[in-house]
């Protein structure tokens, strides 16, 4: 293998890895006297091997450091939603408020316009905080999404590197299915962390359409109000 590497000009991809990494600086450290020296060319192969390994792993830390980083952002997020729907539900209790000064209201046919007036402004300011909210809550959406194929990526990469494990399993030492279970845990994580995505984006489609509802209620009341003050008009 040493020679074949030296032969195609170093090439990264036929470093050792792993447990086979660990097993050659063993065999470099465990040299027993009397045995062949150790060649300057195989000293080369395992540093430059140590060197990529410790790049490698480099990146792996740093692709997890940015996963962490996009979940906390999508927490502030969903924070910032749970906010809006406290003002929507406000907005509602508004109207309801009105709705009763409407009723108390109804043999004063001078003051009834002045209140569908105000209703359909209400109405008009609930549909735009609506669609405000809904786009806010496709955005969530989209991001979730992306987390999730961006996750399914990562749990594809995680498979290979055990299928490439389970291969090498057959040539190393009992240690390495040490390495594989690591990375059956680190699956499971991911597993876990897709499917509370998965949940939180039904959530959010919830809300999505308990608000429309509600708008449509609200929708129902003003028009029952005009119908009311066209009656009392006549």
């Amino acid at each position: 293998m040493v020679a074949r590497w030296d032969r195609r000009g170093h090439p990264e991809s036929l470093l050792l890895r792993g447990d086979d990494l660990d097993a050659a600086k063993a065999w470099i450290t465990a040299r027993k006297a009397g045995a062949p020296e150790i060649t300057d060319a195989q000293r080369a192969f395992v540093k430059a091997s140590e060197e990529a390994e410790t790049t490698r792993l480099g990146k792996e830390r740093a692709q997890v450091e940015e996963l962490v980083g996009e979940r906390t952002r999508r927490e502030g997020a969903e924070r910032r939603g749970s906010v809006m729907v406290t003002q929507i539900a406000k907005e509602v209790e508004v109207q309801v408020a009105l709705k009763r000064e409407r009723d108390d209201a109804v043999d004063e046919v001078a003051n009834l316009k002045a209140t569908v007036g105000e209703l359909t402004q209400a109405r008009e300011e609930a549909e735009v905080k609506q669609a405000e909210a809904q786009q806010a809550l496709k955005l969530e959406r989209d991001s979730a999404l992306d987390q999730v194929a961006a996750l399914k990526a990562t749990v594809g990469q995680l498979t290979q590197a055990r299928a490439d494990a389970e291969v090498r399993e057959a040539q190393v030492h009992q240690d390495l299915k040490q390495g594989r279970d690591k990375a059956l845990d680190e699956v499971a994580v991911l597993k876990a962390a897709v499917e509370e995505l998965k949940q939180q984006r039904d959530r959010a489609i919830d809300e999505a359409v308990a608000l429309k509802a509600r708008v449509d209620e609200l929708s129902r009341a003003h028009s029952e109000i005009e119908a009311r003050a066209v009656d009392l008009s006549h």
